[in-house]
């Protein structure tokens, strides 16, 4: 167990692995100095704080997961926006500042990046961590840890079957619970899972802005779920649409359904009749 990424990380190894804490700094370190908004020797603060249109030479992840965040934001018509920083920042959750503009003024190519717009910046707090977490699930496997469960930032990716040859199981927290109490259990079955909510900054609990920011009002979500958790097939993916999905409000479970997202939505504090899943999500449940 260790720090990343302003918050926590954690392994649960089916056998020895001594060498999982040199491999997670490692990486880490790499992500964070690629792609962190928070420190200005960052290749993405440096890319934020040009202004000009011209070409820039950026390390080949940064340009790889930029690349995802606006494939990603394509596919969801813009409910992820790897521009909405400065609108994160307007809310007090962010650090990066800048104009605004749309992603589509944003190119990359493979060790470059440019932008139409000089105050043009890019947010990449919805996916890296994601990519964090295939990143370091990829070196674990590398090394020859093939059972294990990896946690990062609350996003969780599985591999193999604990040191009792069963499925992992996680917990996805109650939104509404005062307690830490857990409102389903999940085997994700080497799937990644990814849960987006309001309540860790404010929208359930007494601060009534979430950190989520919906592009298209250009303010905070609605609320709309108390929580959404995705499974996909990589981290990226489950990381970034999940905080597509929390920030769409009501459309969000019929966009998942039409494109067999698997997909939780924690609705009420009541009952959890109301909640919603869709794609094939519920097999994922452990009964």
């Amino acid at each position: 167990m260790g720090r990343a990424f302003g918050g926590t990380w954690s392994l649960v190894s089916a056998e020895p692995a001594p060498d999982a804490a040199a491999i997670v700094a490692r990486i880490v370190a790499e992500i964070d100095a690629d792609m962190s908004p928070y420190r200005p020797s960052s290749a993405l603060s440096r890319f934020n704080a040009c202004t000009h249109s011209d070409w820039q030479d950026m390390p080949k992840a940064l340009c790889a997961v930029s690349d995802a965040a606006l494939e990603m934001a394509r596919a969801t018509d813009g409910a992820f926006d790897p521009t909405v920083g400065p609108l994160v920042r307007r809310f007090g959750f962010g650090p990066i500042s800048g104009g605004g503009g749309p992603f589509e003024h944003i190119e990359v190519a493979r060790a470059r990046m440019r932008k139409q717009a000089r105050t043009l910046t890019l947010d990449l707090c919805g996916i890296a961590k994601g990519y964090a977490l295939d990143r370091i699930s990829g070196a674990l496997l590398g090394a020859g840890h093939n059972d294990f469960l990896l946690e990062l930032g609350g996003e969780i990716i599985t591999a193999g079957r604990t040191a009792s040859n069963r499925n992992w199981r996680v917990a996805i927290e109650d939104p509404f619970s005062e307690r830490l109490l857990a409102r389903y259990i999940v085997e994700p079955r080497a799937r990644a899972l990814a849960t987006s909510g309001h309540r860790g900054n404010g929208l359930l609990a007494p601060v009534a802005t979430s950190h989520i920011i919906d592009p298209h009002a250009a303010r905070p979500a609605n609320g709309f779920a108390g929580s959404v958790s995705v499974l996909a097939e990589t981290g990226i993916k489950a990381d970034a649409l999940a905080t597509a999905l929390a920030a769409m409000g009501q459309q969000a479970p019929h966009f998942a359904a039409s494109r067999n997202i698997a997909a939780l939505f924690v609705i009420g504090a009541s009952s959890i009749g109301q909640d919603i899943m869709t794609g094939d999500f519920k097999a994922y449940i452990a009964v």
